[in-house]
């Protein structure tokens, strides 16, 4: 099936050649009026393409509410507090950060500036839908959440100077990603062109020298034959969030592993994968536009860029001893489930155990970086 975003691509490679997968990755996704994002025809949750955690359960939101607030109570009480949401997507764990914090953090909401920052258009659009009803408060009064927000298109919109937390969510996983495989003991690229009719992997010289010396970093040997993802735009990205951050921490949740774990000779046909409804796409290169893209995060990579720009390592664990070092147990707990209905509290319980589940969302990672903070142990980790 052709697309329109397909036929477009098709006039480059007709004028070019070919083109690397990540500019091909990037159009496929960001394309301003055909890309998966902008167009926005299947939003994640139960209809869409892919579960998010904040789908889920709002649990996902509160528990990193607690870690925000115990962030501020380290840093002094700033105020503001900014919280920069970078890939806020649908701003659904916006509303879930805040609304917990106004229920049980009344002093750190009053302190937090939330900053959404989506470069889709649409997504922003369905911000303003989500956030825009108010909410009870502990007292009588009712608050808008609209009105301890703010939006912005790219994170290079902000100025320096920000001093709380910079967070994202199943990002940098669809940042766009070359690809390499090795051929007779060499690296070649697979770039993209027109093959039968077809858009196919093409092999070639790569595009650029990093591409050779990205996987020497970490003294990574690619076995005969493997193929793998090497996005150049994540350190870049990395870059941008500690220009921005002026003191503070960096929050990064996504899946993926260090370099040795993702490199590993048994993965010969590297991560790249392509979802709809909820499955996965035979072919990533067919119908661009039209699903979603992605490759597991080098954490290597993230942490080495943010050493060399001023972000500090303050932590690297699974999405599953975050929560529950936050306290998602709690909410198991029989006096809360009682207070729901039986299928409420059936929908709860698999919600929390799918968060936490080591072959499934639980084995998320969670790296956190820290900015002109003294060390301090964080509840995350294990600390108070």
């Amino acid at each position: 099936m052709d697309t329109p975003l397909g036929a477009l691509i098709r006039e480059i490679t007709a004028l070019e050649g070919k083109i690397t997968f990540a500019r091909f990755m990037e159009l496929a996704l960001y394309h301003p009026e055909h890309g998966y994002y902008a167009a926005l025809q299947n939003p994640p949750g139960r209809r869409g393409d892919y579960y998010t955690s904040p789908q889920l359960s709002h649990a996902f939101g509160r528990m990193i509410a607690v870690q925000l607030r115990r962030m501020w109570e380290i840093m002094e009480r700033p105020k503001p507090f900014t919280v920069v949401e970078i890939g806020a997507g649908d701003g659904l764990l916006a509303r879930q950060i805040l609304t917990s914090s106004l229920a049980v953090f009344p002093e750190f909401f009053d302190a937090v500036e939330y900053v959404l920052c989506d470069v889709s258009p649409a997504m922003r659009r369905r911000q303003t839908e989500v956030l825009s009803a108010s909410c009870r408060s502990n007292g009588a009064d009712r608050v808008s959440l609209l009105g301890k927000t703010r939006q912005v298109a790219d994170i290079g919109h902000l100025r320096g100077g920000v001093a709380g937390c910079v967070l994202s969510n199943e990002l940098f996983d669809s940042l766009p990603a070359h690809v390499v495989e090795i051929s007779g003991g060499a690296m070649s690229e697979l770039f993209v062109g027109v093959r039968g009719g077809s858009f196919a992997f093409v092999p070639g010289e790569p595009s650029c020298p990093e591409l050779e010396t990205y996987f020497g970093k970490w003294e990574v040997r690619l076995a005969e034959g493997q193929r793998a993802e090497a996005c150049l735009a994540a350190p870049r990205l990395v870059g941008e969030i500690a220009a921005v951050l002026e003191r503070g921490f960096v929050v990064t949740i996504d899946y993926g592993g260090t370099a040795r774990e993702l490199y590993r000779p048994d993965r010969k046909e590297g991560t790249l994968a392509g979802y709809s409804r909820h499955r996965l796409v035979e072919n990533v290169l067919d119908a661009p536009g039209t699903h979603d893209i992605t490759c597991h995060v080098n954490f290597s990579a993230l942490i080495d860029a943010g050493a060399e720009r001023g972000l500090e390592f303050a932590g690297l664990t699974t999405q599953s001893f975050f929560l529950l070092n936050l306290g998602l147990p709690a909410l198991m707990e029989p006096r809360r489930l009682e207070a729901l209905s039986p299928q409420e509290a059936v929908d709860m319980s698999l919600a929390l155990r799918k968060l936490t589940d080591p072959d499934s969302l639980g084995a998320f990672k969670v790296l956190v970086q820290r900015k002109g903070v003294a060390p301090s142990p964080l509840r995350c980790f294990g600390g108070p």
